[in-house]
């Protein structure tokens, strides 16, 4: 794909990025979530944010026609982990659900407790 960039044969790497994205479930083909945590305690939060995503999990599998249209990626460090004595952790979710789905998406976000930032399309996942 990157040869067909620089030798400026941009169709041709739009077409195969667009393809890659599709296959794999990337933006614009679903959209993402991240749920970032902080705590002094890189453990105590790697195991939060676990638990966390065990519970998305569960609710998941209760709606049975959501089990293919989402995915939970994490536990895993921030790009800039630490920060003033403070770790940072994300959850991503990649989801396929449409707008008639908000409902039941607003749901599985309420099981993210109170203190966790939730960002809707991020502008980075890093």
């Amino acid at each position: 794909m990157l040869q067909d960039f620089t030798q400026k044969r941009f169709n041709d790497f739009f077409l195969k990025e667009a393809y890659w994205r599709q296959k794999r479930n990337w933006p614009p083909y679903c959209q993402l979530i991240k749920i970032t945590g902080s705590h002094k305690e890189s453990d105590y939060l790697y195991n939060q944010l676990l638990l966390i995503k065990r519970k998305m999990e569960r609710f998941i599998l209760s709606h049975h026609l959501l089990a293919h249209e989402i995915e939970i990626l994490g536990p895993a460090p921030a790009f800039v982990a630490k920060t003033k004595n403070y770790y940072f952790w994300h959850l991503i979710i990649k989801s396929r659900m449409h707008d008639e789905k908000l409902e039941v998406r607003n749901q599985l976000l309420d099981l993210v407790p109170s203190g966790y930032r939730i960002d809707i399309e991020p502008k980075d996942i890093l």
